[in-house]
């Protein structure tokens, strides 16, 4: 499937660039986009980012992909799922027309 990945300037708290991922189904049509937000070099924004997420998508349910926590934000299509990535210290952003199905 063909995907792209973006490099855009960096947030406020960061130094290296914002990755967006772009994925398209075989339809032609957008499937999934990804990115994440650092918090490390600003540790409030983990907090200020939580609390955007839950005004533009409501309450989290928590989740488990892969073993790890995650927010579903939206399990319906398209769906939100937020991941908290301590390694890179940053909400990892999903959002896909496809709805969340646990593991």
């Amino acid at each position: 499937k063909p995907s792209v990945r973006l490099d855009l300037l960096p947030t406020e708290w960061e130094s290296y660039w914002t990755r967006v991922q772009i994925d398209w189904a075989d339809d032609g049509k957008v499937e999934d986009v990804w990115f994440d937000l650092p918090y490390e070099a600003y540790p409030k924004a983990k907090d200020e980012l939580t609390a955007l997420f839950t005004r533009k998508w409501g309450a989290p349910k928590e989740g488990k992909d892969l073993g790890d926590t995650i927010w579903i934000f939206r399990a319906d299509a398209p769906s939100v799922i937020v991941k908290d990535d301590d390694i890179s210290h940053a909400w990892n952003v999903r959002i896909s027309v496809k709805p969340y199905k646990p593991d």
